[in-house]
């Protein structure tokens, strides 16, 4: 196998290649101060069998090309360039072609990457088709590399690119002319529903490590709005690890936050607490989502988002905004922090001074109304009976301005009555245990329970139905509470012989509505679980038996 070696050097500054190049295995060295013009036909890395190592370039020039980016080297460790001494070189991004690729079945290491496009409208785009096992699209390494965006726009894709140099200086950008444009629906997500969440991997990844000072990842959007997205990191508030890194990407949604955000790990399941009424109409429509990664510790930071006023702010009076981050709990799956924090700017659009800490486990942030923030979580709703008593017990996660709690009852679902009241934390971000008795329950009889919410101001919320049935002789197979978390439905049961028992559902037509269940256990005390995802809203039969005894309790399905 041959190899081939182009030196391109200081004698002959200027070499123009108007048709493109195709790199089948050779060398290229580019010299300090020489700049090489690619035209339409762009540069590709070929790919062939035949040849693993594919051609490689030492720049430590200037590549500028109208044309597209090919990376399609069969082995993933080939990225193009290669440098034996410190001097770096740019590829330069240029001309009026739209969109201009980036792209081939394999990323590349740019040294310096610039944008530089003849209008501000168009559009270099990142289109490769590899898989992420083989890695992204990097710019720098360790110590230096730049991302210049000077003219034009850089679309992600569903893509990520990697910045190296740990410096904040390693993206410079034109505020009027450029920017790196997110703003996309991944994971089959769609404007149509809240859920897939949007992983939005149209991402810039900051390999920062212990570096300080002030990050802006410049985002915009397809008109050239700035949403940009500001990580500070004072010199006391450095990360621990030098593998840290910092990964942003942002999009607009629809006016009921359609689609949730995902971070890939923890999702958005609300824009309200749990139970409690949708509140969309108080954040406005765009999500920020930032994975702090790879840190023993995590920077101690403070973020500026910047919106789009013209569609983003939902009728929101700007004036009123702060920021929300999404808190992931088990079971409820998470929670908005009660709390809204920040400063806004309405004259420049962006709201600032928004605190994190080390302690972060996600950052999923939105604009919101910090006059009616999205409310109260909680956590869980149950029951159970004690002797001749129903106890009641409930936990939230986070309380803002609510007054008390107010426990109600039902024979038939329809017509209620006032248990028992208890009064409310106003306002806290602790996890909070509340109890209250039914000191005469109908023993014998099911019973439903709700539990209502009351703020300051007189509104309220209702939880999920609750269903209990006490029985005189707690040695028989008996239901001790069913209630909905989630797309689960959760029964308890008494089973004192430890018999096997099997639990059906059905619909008011009569219709099973899953497959028998069927279970055995040794414990007197059970809980089930039941996926119940694939039900509409409305009243359901369980009916659950064993070889002595069935019990048939009514039961209601909500939104969940």
């Amino acid at each position: 196998m041959k190899k081939y070696l182009l030196l391109i050097n200081l004698i002959f500054p200027i070499f123009l290649y108007a048709q493109g190049i195709e790199n089948d295995g050779a060398i290229i060295k580019i010299t300090t101060g020489a700049t090489v013009y690619i035209g339409s036909g762009g540069y590709t890395n070929a790919s062939n069998s035949t040849n693993t190592t594919h051609g490689t370039i030492e720049n430590d020039g200037t590549i500028s090309l109208t044309g597209n980016w090919m990376n399609n080297a069969t082995l993933a460790i080939n990225k193009v360039f290669t440098n034996s001494n410190a001097i770096i070189g740019t590829v330069q991004l240029i001309g009026s072609t739209t969109p201009q690729i980036i792209g081939g079945s394999n990323p590349t290491n740019f040294e310096n990457l610039k944008i530089n496009k003849t209008n501000n409208t168009d559009i270099v785009r990142l289109d490769n088709t590899m898989p992420e096992s083989n890695g992204y699209n990097t710019i720098g390494n360790g110590t230096n590399g730049v991302l210049t965006l000077t003219n034009g726009i850089f679309s992600l894709n569903s893509h990520r690119i990697v910045i190296n140099n740990p410096s904040n200086t390693a993206i410079t950008y034109s505020l009027s002319n450029s920017g790196v444009l997110s703003e996309t629906y991944d994971n089959g997500s769609s404007t149509s529903n809240p859920l897939p969440a949007n992983t939005c991997t149209s991402k810039i990844q900051w390999n920062i490590g212990t570096s300080t000072g002030t990050y802006t990842f410049p985002f915009i959007t397809a008109l050239r709005t700035t949403v940009r997205f500001v990580y500070y990191i004072p010199s006391t508030g450095a990360g621990v690890g030098a593998a840290g890194n910092v990964s942003v990407s942002t999009y607009h949604t629809n006016n009921l936050n359609y689609p949730y955000p995902s971070d890939g790990t923890n999702s958005v399941v609300n824009m309200m607490g749990y139970y409690v009424p949708e509140n969309s109409e108080n954040a406005i429509d765009r999500f920020w989502i930032a994975n702090v990664s790879d840190y023993t510790t995590k920077p101690s930071a403070s973020l500026t988002l910047y919106y789009d006023e013209a569609n983003d702010l939902n009728s929101i009076i700007e004036t009123n905004l702060k920021a929300q981050h999404w808190v992931p709990t088990v079971p409820t799956n998470g929670y908005w922090f009660n709390t809204p924090v920040g400063l806004v700017d309405n004259i420049n659009n962006y709201i600032y001074n928004i605190p994190t800490d080390n302690t972060t486990t996600c950052n999923i942030w939105v604009g919101t109304n910090s006059l009616v923030p999205l409310p109260i979580q909680l956590l869980s709703f149950d029951g159970k009976c004690t002797g001749k008593e129903t106890m009641l017990y409930w936990t939230t996660a986070t309380e803002t301005n609510n007054d008390f709690f107010t426990i109600e009852k039902s024979n038939d679902l329809k017509n209620w009555n006032v248990v028992t009241t208890v009064k409310g934390a106003g306002n806290s971000n602790s996890i909070l245990n509340y109890t209250a008795y039914d000191y005469f329950p109908t023993i014998g009889i099911t019973e439903y329970y709700r539990l209502k919410q009351t703020d300051y101001d007189g509104k309220y919320a209702y939880s999920d139905v609750i269903s209990i049935k006490c029985s005189e002789n707690s040695n028989v197979f008996s239901i001790i509470s069913i209630f909905q978390q989630e797309n689960q439905l959760v029964i308890n049961c008494n089973n004192p012989e430890a018999l096997p028992f099997n639990i059906d559902l059905f619909d008011v037509m009569g219709r099973k509505m899953i497959p028998t269940k069927y279970y055995s256990s040794n414990n007197a005390l059970y809980q089930i679980k039941i996926d119940i995802s694939g039900l509409l809203i409305g009243c359901y039969m369980a009916v659950i038996y064993n070889q002595n005894t069935k019990i048939s309790q009514k039961i209601v399905i909500n939104k969940y």
